[in-house]
């Protein structure tokens, strides 16, 4: 006769040896999915639905957390945003902290080349959108600069550092071109003769380079605008 003993049922709330622990779905997590996702598929392929199937949960459920998908768009963006460095006045003077914002902007965008576009498209009026604005502020009010002269050189450098960020990602960009790219070597130096000479300096190569150039002018551009709007 058997002695084995028959088990009684799994008291509620146990889970099986070995079976995953549930995770939660917040919106931090959703976040970090959607960022994970537009950097692997392009923000061109991304859905909620295919964002839904990567957090192993239906559609419906992200909206719990973000009612649309603008608001969700927005929120990467923010997440974007935060990753910028903000750096204290232990790393030197107003122009320094600021130039440690746009590299490291610069760098966001090459972290996330498929999502940044994002930053230049979306309202930022999130608290990390906020911080943001308040450390440029503060820098240029340490420089002198009046409120309406703040905001003008705010559009500057958001001109000028967006621009740069985009023009390099236009390299490695995971949307198609409808034509391969034209090297130096097999361009009409006849007809465009100085497009020729100068092709060479534009290639992914001199981007550092250019980038330098470029936030050299720009900062000593503005260090030497009035300090009151006329």
């Amino acid at each position: 006769m058997s002695t084995t003993k028959k088990r009684g049922p799994r008291p509620a709330g146990k889970r099986s040896r070995g079976a995953p622990a549930y995770e939660p779905l917040t919106k931090e997590r959703i976040v970090d999915a959607a960022v994970a996702l537009i950097d692997s598929g392009g923000l061109e392929e991304f859905s909620t639905r295919k964002l839904g199937q990567a957090l192993g949960v239906e559609a419906m459920s992200i909206y719990h957390h973000f009612p649309s998908k603008g608001e969700l768009l927005d929120a990467i963006a923010s997440r974007l945003l935060s990753e910028v460095e903000l750096a204290g006045p232990e790393a030197g003077n107003w122009r320094k902290r600021l130039e440690i914002l746009t590299q490291s902007h610069r760098e966001v965008a090459r972290r996330h080349p498929e999502a940044f576009t994002l930053l230049a498209l979306r309202r930022l009026n999130s608290p990390e959108a906020y911080r943001f604005l308040e450390h440029i502020f503060a820098c240029l009010t340490e420089a002198g600069f009046d409120a309406h002269m703040r905001a003008r050189i705010f559009r500057l450098l958001g001109h000028w550092a967006t621009g740069a960020a985009l023009s390099e990602l236009a390299v490695h960009t995971k949307t198609p071109h409808g034509s391969p790219p034209v090297s130096a070597e097999k361009m009409d130096a006849a007809r465009y003769p100085l497009t020729t000479q100068t092709t060479r300096w534009l290639m992914p190569d001199q981007f550092d380079d250019t980038f330098d150039f470029g936030e050299r002018a720009v900062f000593d551009a503005i260090e030497r605008m009035p300090r009151k709007s006329k």
